[in-house]
């Protein structure tokens, strides 16, 4: 493998990740390009406030959510003794337990 093509020293050329947005370039070599910090944040636009706004009401909805999820799970699990009885109440278990126990007694006799 060549590792040449992973250094990127001319722009826009190169290898790009598939998750990487490279921007337009200029037409002409000599045209100077502007530059855009896309990881800003404009302050003077209203509707990024209103859209942080609905951010943290989703935020603070999904946050309910998945606490309700983790009490209803909590209230849902079993303790060891109840799974216990529910295995014993079970007859193909009972079965199974009493076949387990002739082949170790077999084997223990041996």
């Amino acid at each position: 493998v060549d590792l040449s093509q992973f250094r990127n020293e001319e722009v826009g050329k190169g290898y790009q990740h598939r998750g990487v947005v490279r921007q337009k370039m200029g037409s002409g070599a000599g045209q100077a390009m502007k530059i855009v910090d896309m990881t800003k944040k404009d302050d003077d636009n209203d509707g990024d406030r209103q859209k942080s706004s609905t951010s943290t009401k989703h935020k603070k909805e999904k946050s309910a959510k998945k606490q309700k999820r983790k009490r209803d799970k909590k209230e849902a699990k079993e303790t060891k003794e109840e799974k216990s009885s529910k295995y014993l109440r079970c007859e193909a278990v009972r079965i199974f337990r009493k076949e387990i126990e002739k082949i170790v007694l077999e084997a223990a006799t041996v």
